[in-house]
């Protein structure tokens, strides 16, 4: 029955594709016409992109959830940046803090030093150089309680910072820090121009994530600029010339912003667009798309997983926050049949965010509760919490009152709504009265109300260690901290933070395994969040696009980190 319902729904999506969700005449170019654009004039790529970003600084809050992605890795990628296979790499920066370099200090108290030294010719896109002053403004940003934007947990073992000259920047810190070598990168913080923002950040604290800096007048360090911004339709950012590792083949790149999915499959078919990055289109849409097309190549890496995330705060009704509930929950659902058929059989059903195959994964595979499909014992577990089952099968408590929540999913991506409909039925099957809530993508970047979802949302989301770090409590999405963060069910837990604070300030490798190892066990244990099956994300790639590398499935890798090299063949 699972089965047959999900495969009802990917037929009626792809009739949807190719006869209902036709492109409007403005996002499509007739087929041809831009590639004898591109032959005569600049050499210019197309990337439709699903949602339009708020800004070019991952770190500004927002009232959207959308976020910059590659697009600030075109502009402002920091000092090093992560490649496709998840290693990190210098660009702006000489080398990447390390212990084998000698750029990266352990002392004997306890404390650790870290340095960069910048490129000779690195500059902001204005020509101003980029100093070690720069990189001090930043960290000043960051460690200021009372700015509060940009603060991450882990600035305050920040002791000291000292440049020794205009390009080399030293961090002392008070304990060790695993992560130390990510400061100035997407992940701890990308630099800051303090020629452009110091003035405001000294006058006006409550007007610095105001400023057009962050939006139309963004000025970054990489190889590519702001060129337009036109908003709702697309941007444009051209090759910059002054780039510290000389100015890319690819003279533009237009951006346009596509919310529907069918459509960029559209775009793919008739010739409209070069590259669709990850997190874009569903695997069943990239492989109608394997299928037809024949200009370019359909790449696929597991990069995330599909969850069903339970409320933790404020929960309705509160049943949600008994971990005996969750876990009957989760033995109601065929998750092998969901992952077989939304997957094509490519990834297996998750148990933890951990990948296979991983060092943590293979360190915590003992430990790590599993749940298999069981839905009488979900029906015994829920009626042991005061519940009954009667003759129209429905779980009532001892009022009467049927058992029963919302389950939402937005409709920003293809794969939410998918999930949602075997989930449901699932959970109707064993007595539950479920009512279904999607909602519009225009609605689903609301970080308010992706916050506050009364009893459970289903949830498409990147997976590996970081997710494993994401259950902290300074990640949940609480007023406070204008609901951003990584925690999207707000699941707060003492024990857990101990945990994961431990883990991110142990540097021996054997030791921090064995941490991690723990930190699965508490998740897949108390379930804060519901595993469902792995995600393949599909990159698509035309054939006259050169130079774009095949992502791996690290966590950390990142799609534009040589965009610089990239060129096209016509």
């Amino acid at each position: 029955m699972l089965t047959k319902l999900i495969r009802a729904g990917l037929l009626i999506c792809l009739i949807a594709a190719v006869v209902g969700c036709a492109p409007r005449a403005d996002d499509l170019a007739p087929a041809g016409q831009g590639r004898e654009q591109a032959r005569s004039g600049p050499k210019r790529i197309t990337i439709p992109i699903t949602s339009e970003p708020p800004s070019h600084y991952n770190l500004i809050p927002s009232p959207i959830r959308a976020a910059p992605g590659a697009l600030q890795e075109f502009v402002h990628p920091g000092l090093t940046v992560y490649d496709n296979t998840g290693q990190l790499r210098p660009l702006l920066a000489e080398a990447v803090p390390a212990l084998d370099n000698r750029l990266w200090t352990l002392l004997p108290d306890g404390r650790m030093e870290t340095t960069w030294k910048l490129r000779d010719g690195a500059a902001w896109h204005d020509g101003t150089p980029l100093t070690s002053a720069d990189l001090e403004f930043t960290l000043t940003l960051f460690q200021d309680r009372e700015l509060g934007l940009f603060r991450d947990k882990y600035s305050d073992a920040v002791e000291a910072v000292e440049s020794s000259d205009a390009r080399t920047i030293t961090v002392r810190w008070k304990r060790p820090f695993i992560e130390a070598n990510t400061l100035f990168t997407h992940t701890r913080g990308l630099p800051l121009p303090r020629h452009l923002l110091e003035k405001t950040y000294t006058e006006s604290k409550a007007a610095f994530t105001e400023q057009s800096y962050w939006s139309h007048d963004f000025v970054g360090t990489g190889p590519f600029r702001l060129k337009e911004w036109a908003r709702g339709s697309n941007l444009i950012l051209a090759a910059w010339d002054g780039f510290v590792l000389g100015r890319p083949k690819l003279d533009e790149i237009d951006v346009r912003f596509v919310t529907d999915a069918n459509t960029i499959v559209a775009n793919v078919l008739s010739g409209s667009a070069d590259l669709v990055l990850r997190q874009a289109l569903s695997v069943d849409q990239a492989l109608h798309v394997r299928d037809q097309w024949r200009d370019g190549k359909v790449h696929t890496s597991a990069d995330g997983w599909v969850t069903v995330y339970p409320q933790h705060l404020n929960a309705n009704p509160p049943i949600v926050t008994n971990v005996q509930f969750r876990r009957a929950l989760l033995m109601a659902i065929d998750r092998k049949s969901l992952a077989d058929t939304l997957m094509d059989g490519l990834l297996p059903v998750a148990h933890s965010p951990l990948f296979p195959d991983t060092a943590e994964y293979r360190a915590a595979e003992s430990s790590m509760v599993r749940y298999g499909y069981e839905p009488q014992r979900a029906i015994q577990t829920i009626e042991a919490l005061g519940y009954s089952r009667g003759a129209d099968g429905q779980l009532r408590d001892a009022t009467g009152q049927r058992l029963g929540f919302e389950t939402r999913a937005s409709a920003q991506r293809d794969m939410h709504v998918k999930t949602l409909l075997p989930v449901v039925d699932a959970w109707r099957g064993i007595g539950l009265d479920v009512e279904t809530q999607v909602i519009p993508a225009a609605r689903a970047s609301d970080r308010e109300e992706q916050a506050t979802f009364p009893a459970f949302q289903v949830l498409r989301q990147p997976a590996g260690r970081d997710r494993l770090m994401a259950y902290h409590s300074a990640e949940a999405r609480v007023p406070e901290r204008n609901f951003t963060g990584n925690n999207n069910g707000r699941y707060m837990h003492p024990d857990l933070d101990a945990l994961i604070d431990q883990f991110s300030l142990t540097m021996q490798p054997t030791e921090r395994l064995r941490i991690a190892a723990q930190i699965t066990r508490h998740v897949t244990e108390q379930l804060p969040v519901l595993p469902l099956f792995f995600d393949a994300t599909p990159i698509l790639i035309h054939n006259r696009l050169r130079g774009v590398t095949v992502l791996t499935g690290d966590e950390d890798a990142r799609q534009a980190w040589n965009s610089y090299e990239w060129d096209v063949t016509d």
